[in-house]
């Protein structure tokens, strides 16, 4: 996984992401388990990250989970305000400081109290999934549930 996760987000692989995000979504979600879910929302990546790579790896996974499961994928609900270091080599509680307030989410009255599938490529300590899903939580999501490729142990 992690040679598979390198060669998108380092190489460009974009084939990568839509494989994995297909059988993620096939393999780790149960049949009907995102019923009621509104919206797949990609971890969004720092511009500058973005541009220097050309893609955003959690969007490609996210549009692939969002196909595989019938959810539409709602790309801009989840913003980042600014760019922060990169969560590698950061110790747990740095990784928390890093991101503790770098997400902004703008949820449409008419999706606030429903449930949002956050989704990202890897979960190493949970900080940056927690923050966005304390984004939207603060503007007015249900619950958030968060599924990823791969998790560090």
């Amino acid at each position: 996984m992690r040679l598979a996760v390198h060669a998108l987000k380092f190489g460009g692989r974009e084939r990568i992401a839509h494989v994995l995000g297909a059988l993620a979504a096939d393999l780790w979600v149960r049949p009907g388990e995102l019923e009621g879910f509104v919206a797949v929302v990609p971890v969004p990546l720092a511009r500058k990250r973005q541009r220097e790579r050309g893609l955003n790896q959690a969007e490609l996974i996210a549009r692939a989970v969002s196909q595989n499961a019938a959810i539409p994928i709602r790309g801009r609900l989840l913003v980042k305000k600014r760019d922060c270091p990169p969560q590698a080599g950061l110790s747990v509680s740095a990784r928390r400081k890093n991101v503790a307030s770098v997400y902004r989410a703008s949820i449409p009255r008419l999706l606030r109290g429903r449930d949002f599938l956050v989704v990202d490529d890897v979960l190493t300590t949970g900080a940056t999934a927690e923050a966005a899903a304390r984004a939207l939580r603060r503007a007015g999501a249900g619950a958030v549930d968060v599924l990823t490729l791969a998790r560090v142990l």
